[in-house]
């Protein structure tokens, strides 16, 4: 009886010694699961976005109303293009060069979406923004604003800063000239008296269809090459020399 049961104690510890061996050199280990989860977690801290890295150079942007994109450009290469709703055909998105002159997080989204970025358009307020209506970008929606996804206008916000200039590619309205122009004047008439003028090697600005300074100060150079008074006023004898139909 006494050997029966020193021979179970021994069983006993024997036992109890391989459990504590077992918990102590295999259970220890994690499982697949847990180590599959280990380095998850590794990964998720190492996993830096590829869309949030500013790349260096200077940034631009060109939005094209063709093929309903914009694109960020660094160094004039183009490094991202994004789909974006553009603007109806009864509200057009104005098509010039542009200035980005405002930008805000909005913590309550709404139409705007989660960030706004606004452009020195003279004849309206337009921007870059996100969106509440994301099946809508694609399409020509908007009342003349740019559209993108939340996540994607959030991602060029970090980029773009006040002064980035905006290239807005599309269809011009047709222009009809019906007066002479001059500082304060705005309007397509003008962004075509810019061009004309570029392409002359006269001005050296952005379209933006604003006669401002540096457009008088180019049509006075003119008038001061073709032996005209140069008062900066873009009149017959400037749209004569510049090639520009007229009707006044």
């Amino acid at each position: 009886m006494i050997k029966s049961i020193n021979s179970l104690l021994k069983y006993s510890m024997l036992l109890a010694l391989f459990f504590f061996l077992f918990n102590s050199v295999v259970l220890s280990y994690p499982c697949a699961c847990q180590e599959e989860e280990i380095n998850n977690q590794v990964e998720q801290i190492k996993i830096v976005s590829p869309g949030r890295k500013r790349p260096p150079g200077e940034v631009s942007i060109i939005i094209n109303l063709y093929s309903r994109t914009l694109s960020i450009l660094f160094d004039g290469k183009v490094y991202k293009t994004y789909p974006v709703t553009i603007g109806k055909r009864e509200t057009p998105t104005p098509v010039g060069e542009w200035l980005i002159v405002n930008k805000y997080q909005r913590i309550d989204g709404g139409p705007l979406g989660s960030r706004w970025m606004g452009l020195n358009v003279p004849w309206g307020v337009y921007g870059i923004h996100g969106t509440n209506r994301p099946s809508q970008i694609g399409t020509a929606a908007s009342q003349g604003c740019v559209r993108l996804h939340n996540e994607y206008v959030e991602e060029i916000f970090e980029w773009v800063e006040i002064n980035t200039p905006v290239k807005i590619i599309g269809p011009v309205p047709e222009v009809k000239i019906e007066k002479k122009l001059r500082m304060g004047d705005i309007g397509y008439d003008v962004m075509a008296l810019q061009e004309r003028l570029r392409e002359m090697g006269f001005y050296s600005g952005y379209l933006n269809c604003t006669y401002n300074t540096e457009l008088e100060e180019a049509v006075k150079e003119l008038e001061a090459q073709f032996s005209l008074k140069a008062d900066g006023i873009c009149d017959e004898n400037v749209y004569k020399i510049l090639n520009l139909k007229y009707n006044f």
